[in-house]
């Protein structure tokens, strides 16, 4: 290789890592410090903000169940069907305990995210479909993965937050460990 050739790729390598160093100082300035997170910060919603499948009106507060867990799906994401699965299965097998399920569509008019469920399996009724088409939540969260799940307890405070896909297995395991 010859002096250019060095000289351009120390340049771009240092432009690549330049890029890194502010991206993740972008994502860091955007995240709220759940330490001091709430309900009145995270879970603020406004009469008209979610929507159920009926087009109707869903509030997420007051959290009259131990637990809010919300995982976030949207048409597009390749996850949607395995999380919607693995979150059915999951809220039948803690129906009846302290624990309210949401499934919430982001940033998708309902329209298009009714038409993403057509043809996967039927989601239990344990679980509740609301819909964010302005994507409130996810924003409020401070999403930059998806899914995201998040899970909060009565006073309405992040217990868990996880920028991933959970397996069956994790999402259990993480359950039963608060609801004992």
């Amino acid at each position: 290789m010859d002096r250019t050739s060095w000289l351009v790729l120390v340049i771009l390598s240092t432009v690549l890592v330049l890029a890194g160093v502010f991206t993740w100082w972008l994502l860091d300035q955007s995240t709220i410090d759940y330490a001091e997170t709430s309900a009145a910060t995270v879970l603020q919603v406004t009469d008209g903000e979610y929507q159920d499948d009926a087009g109707q009106s869903v509030s997420l507060l007051p959290i009259e169940t131990d637990y809010l867990l919300i995982t976030t799906w949207a048409s597009w994401s390749p996850f949607t069907a395995a999380d919607l699965s693995t979150l059915a299965q999951v809220a039948e097998q803690f129906s009846g305990q302290s624990l309210r399920v949401i499934a919430m569509n982001r940033a998708e008019p309902v329209t298009q995210a009714k038409r993403a469920l057509v043809g996967l399996p039927t989601v239990s009724p344990a679980v509740e479909l609301i819909y964010d088409p302005v994507d409130h939540f996810y924003r409020s969260i401070g999403g930059y993965a998806m899914p995201e799940t998040v899970i909060f307890d009565r006073r309405g405070d992040i217990v868990i937050h996880e920028r991933r896909q959970l397996n069956q297995i994790e999402l259990v395991t993480i359950l039963e460990e608060l609801l004992k």
